[in-house]
């Protein structure tokens, strides 16, 4: 069994840790609590207003708020917000935009939970032989 889990990838479940938006999220909330968020969430319209003080062109903005808005419920919650602000700060600095949201600018709420994914692909024999190799790697190198 360990020499399965020698070959087994981790590096496939991203860490919480490598947000790059956490660097300056807490500048990024101050902002978002000033625009009233209503069950945790700003509106379109709120953070519109928000995202118009950068003069960054319609379309511009238009991009950011559709990479950022990574639940498509037309709000943004304080991640999204600080996606949408780390955005705009990045073709401020002029650099171009992603077509698509990279891993390491997904929100860590908004990541898709890879062990879901391991219990929707793998068959349950599977499932079970690689969740032992986990509870096997954690508890060697505890």
């Amino acid at each position: 069994m360990q020499e399965q889990l020698q070959h087994y990838d981790f590096s496939k479940f991203p860490s919480l840790k490598d947000w790059i938006v956490s660097r300056d999220k807490h500048r990024y909330d101050e902002i978002f609590y000033t625009l009233m968020p209503i069950n945790g969430k700003v509106t379109g319209i709120n953070a519109k207003k928000e995202m118009m003080n950068s003069h960054l062109p319609n379309t511009v903005l238009g991009k950011i708020w559709k990479l950022a808005d990574c639940d498509k419920d037309g709000m943004l919650d304080d991640e999204e917000f600080a996606l949408a602000q780390h955005l705009i700060k990045v073709k401020l600095e002029g650099f171009e935009l992603p077509t698509e949201l990279p891993n390491h600018l997904v929100p860590p709420s908004h990541r898709k939970n890879p062990t879901a994914d391991i219990i929707i692909t793998l068959n349950s024999t599977e499932f079970c032989q690689r969740f032992l190799l986990c509870i096997l790697f954690l508890s060697y190198i505890d």
